[in-house]
């Protein structure tokens, strides 16, 4: 029988695959080899359990503590799940992690949960309240996460960060990869290279949660893990907050893969700054990139200023027009919704995308940083970049939705409508 348990309930609206990977599956793994056989998983999201189902699991395993993975898509199903794990055994105890234990954590007091993560990284947070819930350390060992006593709040030391060499690989084995795969409609594997942002936008949670340093993954790591995995998946995105920061990391990687997979296709995320590189562009072309996304969020100046976001079309239309120029493709992550933003600004940036032929992916502002503890769970579900229900002028929500859920049609929707 399992002491512990790495836990994502259930979903109430969109799902975030990426984070399966790097927040649940690489977390799992680390904790996985700290305690051997000691610690169990259930992706209540992806097999989709509801709580009968999950409550059966519970009942098979009474655990000693759970971490649970929470934020603002599942936060009413993992408290109905918290009060259910209290009804079952009152001794088992939780830690939440996640952004919202970290944006509002005076919404927990009102839980029956018991511990935070606060700061530092999640995964020594998780191991350090696992091994105090078995007794094997005291209570003033614990770092990085807030205890919850009698309905307070008791500190713990300063979180820290682990080795980045020392984190996980998802285990493709354990996890529900298939479920995954069918949630996204491709055989995708992700995987962490870096950690931290050194750039603070105010609706970005990276800085919050992984701080300011990009601490890099050891390359011959990740080749040993694209070895074990090869001969089955051929796909994969390297999750990285600014891919292309550090370029003699890329360019190293980029020679790994090109001589060892030569098989293998791979997308990341980065900066429109950090494309300058042709030598880089051309090697991450032939070593099987196929797609760069880009968190361009608006060709509005008076947009971008608000984000404070600093652009420069021009520079924009040269980077994507360099990235092409490889054959890679482009994907365009942009912000609906922005204060102050209007139809015509957004119609620009459709437009200028569009004929640029940049895959635009479409999201709704949400300003993470205005979440407050007093809110309750229906507001705090509002918090949603798909679903988030802001005002653009006398675009009614309906044309919102239809705008990220069909880019494409964005001529309809908003020509329709006058561009003011």
């Amino acid at each position: 029988m399992k002491k512990f348990l790495l836990l994502w309930n259930n979903t109430f609206t969109s799902r975030h695959i990426n984070y399966h990977f790097t927040q649940f599956g690489e977390i799992y793994d680390y904790l996985n080899k700290k305690l051997p056989d000691e610690v169990d998983l259930i992706d209540a999201d992806m097999e989709n359990l509801d709580l009968t189902n999950l409550t059966k699991k519970l009942l098979y395993n009474e655990y000693k503590s759970i971490a649970m993975y929470i934020t603002t898509e599942n936060l009413r199903n993992s408290i109905a799940v918290v009060e259910m794990v209290k009804a079952i055994n009152k001794n088992t105890k939780i830690i939440a992690y996640g952004p919202l234990p970290v944006l509002i954590p005076e919404f927990f007091l009102k839980t029956e949960i018991d511990a935070l993560f606060k700061d530092g990284d999640q995964e020594i947070a998780i191991l350090n309240f696992f091994k105090y819930c078995d007794e094997k350390i005291e209570e003033n060992q614990l770092s990085g996460i807030t205890l919850i006593k009698n309905k307070k709040f008791q500190s713990t030391y300063k979180g820290e960060f682990i080795d980045i060499n020392e984190l996980g690989f998802s285990n493709l084995k354990l996890l529900p990869i298939e479920e995954y795969s069918k949630a996204k409609n491709k055989r995708r594997i992700i995987i962490t290279i870096s950690r931290g942002c050194p750039y603070k936008c105010p609706h970005c949670l990276v800085q919050i949660i992984e701080g300011q340093k990009d601490r890099r993954r050891n390359i011959e790591s990740l080749k040993k893990y694209l070895i074990e995995i090869y001969s089955e998946y051929k796909y994969v995105k390297f999750f990285s907050p600014d891919f292309t920061l550090n370029q003699e990391y890329v360019i190293e990687l980029c020679k790994v893969i090109k001589d060892n997979f030569p098989l293998l296709r791979w997308e990341c995320t980065t900066r429109i700054n950090f494309l300058d590189n042709e030598n880089m562009l051309r090697l991450m072309s032939e070593s099987g990139c196929t797609q760069i996304t880009l968190g361009i969020e608006s060709i509005s100046k008076k947009d971008l200023e608000y984000i404070k976001k600093v652009q420069d079309i021009n520079i924009l239309k040269q980077t994507i027009e360099r990235i092409q120029k490889y054959n890679i493709k482009v994907k365009g992550c942009i912000m609906i919704g922005i204060p102050g933003q209007t139809k015509k600004s957004l119609f620009e940036t459709y437009d200028y995308l569009t004929k640029l032929n940049v895959d635009i992916r479409p999201t709704i502002y949400t300003p993470y940083q205005n979440l407050e503890s007093h809110m309750d769970i229906e507001m705090i579900e509002n918090y949603n970049r798909k679903l988030y229900n802001i005002e653009i002028g006398d675009l009614e929500y309906s044309d919102l939705l239809k705008l990220v859920f069909f880019p494409n049609s964005y001529k309809d929707i908003l020509e329709n409508n006058d561009k003011k």
